[in-house]
């Protein structure tokens, strides 16, 4: 029978990281679904004040050291990982009741190499917000190709969800990516993980979207805005074989992208650079349906 373990990674003690355990502790299982919290050693010792674990139901890994990065993170519980599927959730999003045995069982149906879930937008107050959630949700599985991965991550216009929230991935291809990818490019490796797994064809997404909820906050990681990283996606997205309009039109976008999102622009004028980065944020909440 196919085992899907569920690693959450707690990196702070505070009001997001309380509601993602709590919600993961109430979520339905079976008994091939393994979750396990990740967690520093001294954040479990402020946190298990708080909340009663139940220890035969949820598996505590305690680290000391800190990760330089989340991806060293997310590598390091891959590696450890020995069960078919993985999946691994953040502590600022929240799941709902059926989260965890809906994916096990489109898991048992598909047989995918990576299966995305849809997810309704909660703001930094956990409140739902119908501007942020325009997109219908849509109660089938579907697949995913490579192309629409592309579309989604660099084309102006909606092409479903302009983000893969959250994956269930087969384990040992997960490990295979991280053997032949040691081209580590920041904060968008993420991009790179979902093509790699969209082109083999075998990428299926959840469009039910009720049942995950992504918190957008400004201070969660993918809100960083680095220069370097966005160069080194775009040297990336340069590198891949693709049709050469389609490739020219994707990284025109690409470009317009960093230009107005990510490069470093000071005018020597304190009120411009003000200024300007005001209307990048507004341009940016426009791009992500967020007041």
């Amino acid at each position: 029978m196919i085992v899907l373990s569920v690693y959450c990674m707690i990196s702070r003690n505070d009001r997001y990281s309380i509601e993602a355990i709590k919600s993961i502790i109430a979520s339905k299982k079976n008994n091939n679904i393994k979750v396990s919290l990740s967690i520093k050693k001294n954040i479990y010792n402020e946190i298990k004040e708080k909340i009663n674990f139940n220890l035969n139901a949820i598996n505590i890994i305690q680290y000391e050291h800190k990760f330089s990065n989340v991806f060293e993170h997310i590598k390091h519980l891959v590696m450890l990982c020995k069960t078919d599927y993985i999946m691994i959730l953040h502590d600022d999003d929240n799941i709902g009741l059926n989260f965890l045995t809906s994916t096990y069982n489109n898991i048992l149906k598909y047989k995918p190499d990576a299966l995305s879930s849809s997810a309704s937008f909660i703001d930094q107050d956990s409140e739902t917000n119908s501007y942020m959630n325009s997109i219908k949700t849509k109660d089938k599985v579907y697949k995913i190709s490579k192309q629409k991965v592309l579309n989604r991550y660099f084309f102006p216009y909606r092409d479903g969800e302009n983000v893969f929230p959250t994956f269930a991935f087969k384990t040992n291809l997960y490990k295979k990516y991280w053997e032949d990818n040691k081209n580590y490019i920041g904060i968008h490796e993420d991009v790179k993980i979902v093509y790699y797994f969209a082109a083999r064809n075998n990428l299926y997404e959840n469009g039910l979207r009720s049942n995950f909820f992504y918190r957008y906050h400004p201070k969660q990681e993918s809100s960083k805005k680095s220069s370097s990283d966005r160069k080194k996606l775009i040297n990336w997205l340069e590198s891949l074989n693709l049709n050469f309009l389609y490739k020219l039109t994707l990284l025109f976008f690409a470009t317009l992208q960093y230009l107005f999102y990510f490069k470093k622009y000071n005018l020597g004028n304190n009120k411009i650079n003000y200024i300007i980065e005001n209307i990048r944020l507004n341009i940016q909440n426009f791009r992500n349906k967020i007041k």
